[in-house]
């Protein structure tokens, strides 16, 4: 968890309408030798929807 406020994290960046507030982005470089690829994570507050029937 990067703070209470962007309690998910994924590799692939969130829908704006799937979120609340901001996207912190991360930058990596994959620490095996062999590979060294860079890849970003992305924290975010992931916004509750209620389904009403």
């Amino acid at each position: 968890m990067k703070d209470k406020r962007h309690s998910f994290a994924s590799v692939k960046e969130p829908q704006k309408d799937k979120i609340t507030g901001d996207v912190i982005v991360e930058k990596h470089v994959c620490r095996n030798p062999k590979c060294q690829k860079p890849f970003i994570i992305y924290w975010f507050d992931l916004r509750m929807h209620i389904d009403r029937m």
